[in-house]
């Protein structure tokens, strides 16, 4: 229960703080679930709400993934070794993938500007939205 309280009292002391500068900086901030985060943000910005104590745990891989893991996120686009097996970086954006510094992140298939349940980019039916990167 204390975690969770300072968790709170932190988020609403960084969205004061965010409060506190210029408008022009704000602008780029958008309303979700009552928090004002940053849509273009990190996938460690996601996890800073999304890890189980503010919002829903998500599972994610940041280091040695495996295939029972989570998806991957802050790797390299395409893995290294692997680009056959996956979509160049061009077709990947084009189709509406998000990638930061050629990288993907929680924002490559999710956008939270999106209402629909998991924010998806794309619509994922019969796997759309996996079938965009992963070619093989």
């Amino acid at each position: 229960m204390g975690r969770t309280l300072l968790k709170v009292l932190l988020v609403f002391a960084g969205m004061s703080v965010s409060f506190s500068f210029s408008e022009a900086r704000a602008v780029g901030l958008f309303q979700h679930y009552s928090i004002m985060v940053n849509p273009e943000d990190t996938s460690y910005g996601c996890l800073s709400c999304h890890d189980g104590t503010i919002a829903s745990s998500v599972g994610i891989c940041t280091v040695d993934c495996t295939v029972s893991d989570s998806h991957p996120v802050e790797k390299e686009y395409p893995p290294l070794g692997r680009e056959a097996k996956f979509a160049s970086i061009d077709n990947v954006v084009a189709a509406g993938i998000k990638l930061l510094d050629n990288k993907i992140g929680c924002i490559s298939c999710h956008d939270i500007t999106n209402q629909s349940e998991s924010h998806l980019r794309i619509p994922n039916e019969n796997s759309g939205l996996c079938t965009v990167c992963h070619i093989q």
